[in-house]
């Protein structure tokens, strides 16, 4: 037993100094810690902050023509659509004036032709008969009663003749002219209103186009905007 008190009596003072060393070491540590040099912040490369401003001039650049190059094409696609539109006002009014007025002032005058023509037949008929009975007594080997009638017979045949021709035209017209006519004015107003609706679509895909681009610019300018706000900041620090 006594020989264990002198072994602890040994030992407590080892420990003791080595609890006092590593004292002094982590001391030593922390005070070689505080006087190290501190951190310096990143200094500003004038040569990144050119680049950013030439970066923020170009974006700019770019966003301006964006927006003058939507108005360009705002102006000139209005100026299209208005031209459109007037065709079409054009051709509808053609349109209506061929069906209210011309096709049946047209109808009426061949009509009109074809009655002419036939009138005059019937009187060419009653003035031939006439002849006849005129010159019914007297002898047929008379000159000049032979050249009245033959005279008459080739009127009424001439306006027998012009009946089949007017009759003709007017059928022709009837029938073919008037409709190909009306059927052109129509194609027309559909042709009109499909060339101002492509218009319009068009004008609209690229108008959105053009916002877009608009958008992406006011994007770009403004980030390049804050990168140099940013790199002016660290300048100033």
């Amino acid at each position: 037993m006594l020989h264990s008190l002198r072994a602890r009596s040994l030992v407590l003072p080892l420990l003791v100094l080595a609890g006092s060393c590593a004292s002094t070491e982590v001391k030593s540590q922390t005070d070689a810690d505080s006087h190290a040099k501190p951190e310096t912040r990143e200094e500003s490369d004038p040569k990144k902050i050119d680049d950013l401003k030439h970066q923020h001039a170009v974006a700019s650049a770019k966003l301006k023509i964006a927006n003058m190059e939507l108005g360009t094409f705002e102006e000139q696609s209005g100026a299209e659509l208005d031209h459109n539109r007037e065709e079409l006002e054009m051709t509808k009014s053609t349109l209506d004036n061929f069906v209210k007025v011309e096709m049946p002032t047209r109808l009426a005058a061949a009509e009109l032709s074809l009655q002419a023509a036939k009138d005059s037949a019937v009187e060419s008929a009653e003035e031939l008969a006439q002849l006849e009975i005129m010159y019914k007594d007297q002898d047929l080997h008379d000159m000049t009663a032979e050249f009245v009638i033959s005279r008459g017979e080739r009127r009424a045949e001439r306006a027998a003749k012009r009946i089949q021709i007017q009759e003709q035209e007017f059928n022709a017209l009837v029938q073919h002219e008037l409709p190909m006519e009306l059927r052109r004015h129509e194609i027309a107003v559909a042709r009109s209103e499909q060339a101002l609706a492509k218009s319009k679509a068009e004008a609209e895909i690229a108008k959105l186009g053009k916002e877009l681009k608009i958008l992406e610019a006011t994007h770009a300018r403004d980030r390049s905007e804050q990168a140099l706000e940013e790199a002016h900041r660290g300048e100033e620090h």
